[in-house]
């Protein structure tokens, strides 16, 4: 049976009545903008149902609807909220088989224990300065993003919330937009968890981003904070800051006690912006850790292991405006599978109480500790470097354009590697100062490498002591 409409007129300045709905309603509620603190209660039995139009429209102020079910057949969206609508949705579910769940238009719209699914584009989308608030509520299998906010002033919050299995991103925010994720999870989007661009501001803090089909996090010209949240199995990157060609503004990253494993290709990759970062954890990358191409890498107290290649990559750009700035204090690169740390071409690193161990899994031409190349120039400063496959330095080649790679280490420890501790060639240069060499096996220091105070090398190498030990057995035998 289809039920009457409630009569809008007769509640004007009637505030803080609160009204029964009963039944299925098959046109679309439009509450207009002289009721005020009135609440529409559900009872979680009745439905709002309509074709070919929005389901409920709201530019009313302190309206709450408990309790029902809100759907529309066609393109039009579920819920709309205007400009100076203020609406809370509680324990109601909403769908637009063609449409957006719920566009806010500059209005206020508070949801708490709702679900918006099966949308025919986004779940929730917020424009023109508009601010909606999720407290446990479930956003998912929405054919394009979860949520969305976009524009100057429209914002977007999300608490002890679920963003998953939408078609496009989880979370979407752009042209200015802000968003606050926090105690939430956004997971199993096909494309992108959290998509962050144009002048954004976001803050993720406690969350989950799992098992997205893409990447976990996408930044461009935006600003993003990251705390004591996870970003496991993407399908390829776990963070991803793209390069910016106007100069307006690059992307700026912040993470404190972040973990980013199992992820398809790189755990981060920086074409562009700042990442800083003191707590962060990268294992099980399906290539490396880390790879940065340009902008600025600032890592304290990271861990970054057992990933199928290196743990830390800095390369040149390739565009003849030099690679990136790198910096890593305090941190435990070991079990990767390719270079611990390595820097290539045009880009400079520095290492300050940094353990680089067991990188290499004996194949290929990897294996080395740390290794600067084609004109990368690295610091090492007491750091421990040990237990590599290969060499525990390497340094190696020039750039096209004549500048040597370099390595200066100091005040650091070099032990129990594979092959040397510091081999330099292919003119590579090697400044080595109050550090200690110790057990590796084919010796110390092989190459072009200067040595100042301070600095233990063993007189014998290895093989050296083996051939006087045989000596010196052969003639006590006569």
């Amino acid at each position: 049976m289809t039920a009457m409409l409630p009569t809008w007129e007769g509640m004007r300045g009637d505030t803080g009545a609160t009204v029964s709905l009963e039944g299925r309603y098959e046109e679309p509620f439009e509450i207009p903008d002289f009721i005020k603190n009135v609440t529409l209660d559900g009872k979680g039995e009745s439905e709002i149902s309509v074709k070919g139009t929005c389901a409920l429209i709201c530019i009313a102020c302190d309206v709450t609807m408990r309790g029902m079910k809100i759907s529309t057949e066609g393109e039009d969206e579920g819920v709309t909220v205007g400009r100076g609508g203020r609406l809370t949705l509680e324990g109601c579910t909403i769908r637009s088989t063609k449409g957006t769940g719920i566009k806010v238009n500059g209005g206020n719209v508070l949801l708490k224990g709702c679900t918006i699914e099966g949308c025919g584009e986004y779940g929730i989308f917020v424009v023109e300065g508009g601010s909606v608030r999720c407290e446990e509520c479930k956003v998912v299998k929405n054919a394009k993003s979860g949520v969305l906010a976009r524009g100057s002033g429209s914002n977007l919050s999300l608490v002890r919330s679920e963003v998953a299995s939408n078609g496009g991103n989880g979370i979407g925010c752009d042209e200015g937009g802000s968003f606050t994720a926090s105690l939430s999870s956004i997971s199993r989007n096909r494309q992108i968890g959290v998509n962050i661009g144009d002048f954004s501001t976001g803050s993720i803090e406690e969350c989950e981003l799992d098992e997205n089909s893409m990447h976990g996090v996408a930044m461009k010209k935006s600003t993003l904070a990251v705390s004591s949240s996870s970003i496991k199995k993407s399908g390829k990157l776990g963070i991803f800051l793209t390069p910016t060609t106007d100069g307006d503004k690059t992307a700026y990253a912040k993470f404190s006690d972040v973990t980013i494993a199992d992820s398809g290709v790189h755990g981060i990759f920086m074409l562009g912006g700042v990442v800083e970062s003191c707590g962060l954890e990268i294992t099980g990358s399906g290539e490396s850790g880390i790879v940065s191409k340009a902008g600025k890498l600032s890592l304290t107290k990271v861990m970054i292991g057992h990933n199928k290649m290196d743990g830390i990559a800095i390369l040149d750009a390739g565009d003849g405006q030099g690679g990136c700035e790198s910096e890593v204090r305090e941190a435990s690169v070991v079990r990767n599978g390719r270079f611990g740390v390595s820097a290539m071409g045009s880009c400079s690193c520095r290492l300050l109480k940094v353990k680089v161990e067991s990188s290499g899994d004996g194949s290929g031409d990897g294996g080395h500790g740390v290794a600067a190349l084609k004109g990368a120039l690295v610091s090492v400063t007491e750091c421990r470097i040990a237990h590599n496959k290969k060499c525990g330095v390497l340094v190696h080649g020039a750039s096209p354009g004549g500048r040597a790679s370099g390595v200066n280490l100091k005040k650091s420890v070099v032990q129990d590697n594979s092959l040397f501790g510091a081999s330099a060639a292919e003119g590579g240069r090697l400044l080595i100062s109050s550090s200690s060499f110790v057990r590796n096996t084919l010796g110390e220091v092989e190459g072009d490498y200067r040595v100042e105070r301070g600095t233990l090398l063993p007189v014998l190498t290895v093989a050296a002591v083996s051939v006087l030990l045989y000596v010196f057995l052969r003639k006590s035998r006569t």
